[in-house]
């Protein structure tokens, strides 16, 4: 269900401490994901984001094997939701984080967009610096 770990690099530190949380989204079905933030794209020249590939993905939620452990930062429960993975590693003192947005239709309206935004703003998260994959 998430992007590989092998895509970023971890970055120093612990987790972020998030401003806001919400609970576990009770949509069930199949959503498209719409893009992903990586922590290593802070790195790109002057907060450049990264370019879109267009790859549509369908992914179930909520996913029958959860092995990673996810934060929801933002849904409505119909057409969106926003979710935020961290992984500490203790032997480096660093992180690994990314945020992935799931949306119910490749095009999204305009209040979707905007719950989407407000979940990156809520969270002080650069959300120019998602990489789409699915937008259309």
């Amino acid at each position: 269900m998430f992007a590989s770990t092998g895509v970023y690099a971890p970055q120093p530190g612990s987790c972020r401490q998030l401003k806001h949380t919400i609970a576990d989204s009770t949509y069930k079905g199949i959503m498209i994901h719409r893009s992903m933030y990586l922590d290593v794209f802070g790195e790109q020249e002057a907060n450049k984001p990264p370019s879109p590939v267009n790859l549509c993905i369908a992914i179930a939620l909520p996913p029958k094997n959860r092995k990673l452990q996810y934060v929801i930062l933002g849904t409505d429960h119909k057409q969106y939701v926003v979710i935020y993975i961290c992984h500490y590693l203790k032997a480096t003192k660093s992180h690994e984080e990314m945020i992935n947005t799931y949306t119910a239709e490749k095009k999204s309206s305009k209040e979707t967009l905007v719950g989407i935004s407000e979940a990156f703003t809520k969270n002080g998260v650069n959300e120019t610096l998602q990489l789409m994959l699915c937008d259309y």
